[in-house]
């Protein structure tokens, strides 16, 4: 033990001190922890994203996605919102509430830079995003692949085995048995949506199991790209091995970590069977669009504690698994033309000469991830098949992939 005076003083003072702040934390720290933890773990935040920039420029700060989106200092006044909306929404006809668009939401770093809204549509309009809603139908098996649920590579015969009776009068049920949870993500089955005219696409994607089975067509050799536009047997296969819809597993298990509430946030419709389209009927907000583009930007965390989604499974996604051919039709359903490289894998889009990959829906509705900029955008768009939706869903896009757009809206 230090004698010394001063030493013992100066030990006197500290201990002093120490036992008054105890005193003080015991009485008023619930009352602190209650006021300020938000603040704190926002501020926290924010000094990580700065941080992590400085120090590992690879490395980007997770946001916490059960909160709602910030917005920057200068949101929606920078120059970069402005010159999105002078570039796409006015370009249609000639007024900003004119033209195709319906909302658009743009993150960068996890903030809002530039939002907008037509007449009509607010940050509460729950849209039909069509087949943005596969990039959802991914995610989920990412995680219940990842929980033991269900193999990748596993084939529909061991989901239901050849003597169920849902295959009873299914044609071509032997090579339907065959095909994989994987070649139906990345549409490499040799099975095909039927033609427009056919009386089994206006089931959408089937009203039962057995219409889901049966709706599936052969095209083409297994391996080759032929787009499925309608995911209802991955949502049957939900139903059989968990015994849940997927609206069902996701209310519990996916949406409440994006602070997401039915009839709130999202509505998902059904089939007679009452089990949830593959295709259309998923409407959500522009803005929890945006969160989910979010997540995968941040590699499946939900937040700093929370890996929502397995990391690999997002590498995954935005990695270019299967070529699209240059003369596939749905390329210029984006407004790309058959040089433009693209690429396709566990129902993401990747538009590799814009860096992005992108959850894509009819007539322009997008979620798209910009990995190296930390850029998120989210757009919906009316529905229609003329061409001023793909060419205003292109120049949306490469507005936001330009090096001089990101400049000004960071511009702060």
């Amino acid at each position: 033990i230090n004698t010394h005076p001063n030493t013992m003083r100066f030990s006197l003072a500290t201990l002093c001190l120490a036992v008054s702040l105890a005193v003080s934390t015991i009485f008023d720290g619930a009352f602190f922890v209650a006021g300020a933890a938000h603040a704190v773990e926002s501020a926290e935040e924010d000094a990580e994203a700065s941080a992590a920039r400085i120090m590992h420029p690879r490395h980007r700060a997770v946001r916490n996605l059960m909160r709602a989106l910030k917005e920057t200092k200068n949101y929606n006044m920078n120059q970069g919102s402005q010159d999105l909306l002078d570039n796409v929404v006015s370009v249609n006809d000639g007024t900003v509430d004119g033209g195709v668009i319906k909302s658009y939401v743009v993150l960068s770093r996890g903030k809002k830079v530039a939002e907008y809204y037509r007449d009509g549509q607010t940050s509460t309009t729950e849209n039909d995003v069509f087949s943005v809603q596969k990039g959802f139908t991914s995610t989920y098996f990412g995680m219940l692949i990842d929980q033991g649920h269900f193999q990748l590579t596993e084939k529909l015969e061991s989901i239901w085995t050849p003597t169920n009776a849902v295959w009873n009068n299914v044609t071509n049920a032997a090579l339907k048995q065959q095909i994989t949870i994987e070649q139906l993500l990345d549409s490499t089955s040799g099975f095909d949506d039927p033609a427009f005219s056919s009386p089994l696409f206006d089931a959408e994607g089937g009203q039962t199991l057995n219409g889901a089975l049966e709706f599936l067509q052969p095209v083409s050799s297994v391996g080759e790209f032929n787009y499925v536009g309608f995911a209802n047997v991955l949502n049957y296969a939900i139903v059989e091995r968990l015994g849940v819809t997927p609206q069902e597993w996701a209310s519990e298990n996916f949406f409440p970590f994006l602070a997401m509430e039915s009839g709130t946030d999202y509505a998902w419709d059904a089939n007679d069977e009452g089990v949830n389209r593959g295709r259309n009927g998923l409407s959500l907000t522009t803005l929890d669009m945006a969160k989910f583009g979010q997540l995968l930007l941040q590699k499946g965390k939900a937040s700093r504690s929370n890996q929502l989604v397995p990391e690999h499974w997002v590498e995954d996604i935005a990695s270019s698994r299967v070529p699209v051919p240059a003369d596939n039709a749905l390329r210029g359903s984006q407004g790309l033309g058959p040089d433009d490289p693209l690429s396709f894998g566990l129902m993401y889009w990747n538009i590799e000469g814009l860096g992005c990959y992108c959850a894509f829906g009819a007539s322009g509705q997008y979620i798209c991830v910009w990995p190296e900029s930390e850029t998120v955008a989210a757009l919906t768009q009316d529905f229609g098949f003329g061409p001023i939706q793909p060419a205003t869903s292109l120049l949306f896009l490469q507005t936001v992939t330009d090096a001089k757009f990101r400049r000004r809206i960071r511009n702060h």
